[in-house]
This record gives C-alpha cells, sequence and structure tokens, in this order.
C-alpha cells in the first residue's frame, strides 16, 4: 500500500523541548560591527545570517538583505525545516518532544545517522502509551566476512514508524542516537497517514543532479559539485469508488511537501522519497479498481 505522512508544522508552541542547542552563532547586536563572512543568529526566528559586506553595522538581518544572506535554520530547527541541504547534529543524542495539535499517526526520519532511533507517546500524566525503537544500520553492502570486518555498516536513509496515535494533548518523544558517537537527522516527519492505494510493479526510480559540468574545446571537464534530488514515479491500483477521495486529499498537499512510502521494513527498492508531487493522473479503467500515476519530485539534497 502506497501511503503518505502527511507533515504537521512544527511550531514552537507545538515542540515542547529540545536538547539541541542553537550556538551556530553570536546573537546579533545592533551596536556591533560585523566583517564580510561573519555569522550571526536571530534566536526568536531560529535562522542564521552571514555578513555580505565588511563593516555591517546597524543593518537588521530579518529587513537588511543587502547586507546580510540567509544561511539557514538554526542547528535545532534544521530538522523542522523542510530541506534537506543541512541536517540537525548533536554528539550522543538527538532529543524532540512535541505536542502536536491535531492526530499524528507516524513519524518519519530523513536521513538519521546514529545507531537507533526512538519514538515514544506519553498522554498528559507521563504514561508511556506507545514505544518503538528501529536499528538504523543498512547492511545491505556487507556481501563477504572481510566487508563486515573492515567496513562500517552505513545508515539506512528513512526510518518510518507507523501506529504511533498521538493525539492532540499527548506529547511525542523522539530519540536519534543511542548516547554515543555524533548523530544527525536531516528531517523529522510527523503527521497522519493518508493511504494511497497498491503500488504496482514497473515503479520509476532515479535521480536529478544539479551539478553544473563545464567543458571546454579539448573535452576537459570542471566540475562544481551541488546537490541533486530523488524521483519517483508511482504507478498505483485504486478503487475506482476511492478515485475521486483520493485525488481531493492529494491536492490538498500539492503545494508541500510529504514523506512517500509503501512499506516501513525490508527492502523500499529506493522507491521511498520526501518530497512534492509533480503530477497526478488517473485512468478509470473498470468499476472495481483503476490506474493512477503519482510522479513525486524529491527535495534536494546537499544544495
Amino acid at each position: 500500500m502506497l501511503r503518505a505522512i502527511v507533515p504537521v508544522t512544527v511550531t514552537e508552541a507545538l515542540l515542547i523541548s529540545t536538547n539541541v542547542p542553537e550556538d551556530d552563532g553570536p546573537e546579533w547586536d545592533a551596536g556591533t560591527p560585523y566583517n564580510l563572512g561573519d555569522r550571526v543568529i536571530i534566536s526568536a526566528e531560529h535562522k542564521v545570517f552571514e555578513s555580505a559586506v565588511a563593516s555591517n553595522s546597524g543593518a537588521d538581518p530579518l529587513t537588511s538583505p543587502a547586507s546580510w544572506l540567509e544561511v539557514g535554520a538554526t542547528n535545532g530547527w534544521r530538522a523542522f525545516d523542510r530541506r534537506l541541504s543541512a541536517p540537525t547534529t548533536k554528539a550522543g543524542q538527538i532529543k524532540f518532544v512535541v505536542e502536536p495539535a491535531s492526530l499524528v499517526r507516524a513519524v518519519g526520519l530523513v536521513g538519521a545517522k546514529a545507531a537507533s532511533a526512538t519514538v515514544k507517546v506519553r498522554n498528559q500524566e507521563g504514561d508511556t502509551l506507545v514505544e518503538r525503537t528501529q536499528m538504523l544500520a543498512d547492511y545491505g553492502e556487507m556481501i563477504d566476512a572481510l566487508t563486515m570486518v573492515l567496513v562500517p555498516p552505513d545508515t539506512r536513509e528513512f526510518a518510518i514508524f507507523e501506529d504511533i496515535i498521538c493525539q492532540p494533548g499527548n506529547q511525542i518523544e523522539i530519540l536519534i542516537g543511542d548516547g554515543s558517537g555524533q548523530a544527525e537527522v536531516s528531517e523529522v516527519v510527523l503527521g497522519d497517514v493518508l493511504q494511497i492505494g497498491t503500488a504496482l510493479y514497473d515503479t520509476e526510480v532515479g535521480t536529478e543532479d544539479f551539478s553544473d559540468f563545464n567543458e571546454d574545446q579539448f573535452g576537459n571537464v570542471d566540475i562544481v559539485e551541488r546537490g541533486y534530488r530523488d524521483i519517483t514515479d508511482f504507478p498505483v491500483a485504486v478503487q475506482t469508488s476511492d478515485a475521486g477521495r483520493i485525488k481531493r486529499r492529494l491536492n490538498s498537499i500539492r503545494a508541500q511537501f510529504a514523506l512517500y512510502y509503501f512499506t516501513t521494513g525490508g527492502n523500499d527498492y529506493g522507491t521511498t522519497v520526501y518530497g512534492r508531487y509533480e503530477r497526478l493522473s488517473t485512468v478509470l479503467s473498470g468499476p472495481s479498481t483503476s490506474d493512477m500515476n503519482l510522479k513525486i519530485l524529491g527535495a534536494t539534497y546537499g544544495a
């Protein structure tokens, strides 16, 4: 079954606590002169800015784009900025506690790098209602004993926790890492789950690279490495009677990122993608089952 986690927008009001400090730079001060390239933060907006000019004094980064370049979210908020360009990182373990204002049925982690991740749901009395833990190591490339010994395993690109069931008023605790090493996560996606249909064979999986390749008259190539994104084209079988409802639900999230997947365990064959849908088409093939095609453009990595 192809599904999508329709994300809740995590705001200051919903993020109850985190152990990730906003220490990307000093707080901007109107009386301090800044040099070209100096970075500051506006903690009230959870944003990092870089000085675009020398002798930069008195220019508010929020209203002075000629003087300041917005770099992105602060470390603690990168996990909720709906971008995959830079992850939230912390030594040992990352912890978020979120109190959603609407029903949450699933939590997805994109680009989590750690030994394990745990999701807990607690009620208002602090009782644990749900607790799920996943090991994040990917042993797919461990093809022989030598590799097992000499090559550390990679981590899975996605970790999806279903059947969380967090009602408004309860809290979700997300733990990434077991306390050792460096933990990171590019995006935390939590929300309700949209059931789309049965994912079929002939699904197309690809990558679009935004790197710049400049070739001179002699065939020499200069490469400027840039970001890339995943593209997944899902053929899906849906109940004909349900085609209109699915179309309406997908139209309601057409201008936002969601996490599309058909399995939470085992091999997803590279089909899981965090992105937005570019095209939706439906052929009403028969009275019981119809054919739907959904093309998803992933968010850009490493931009």
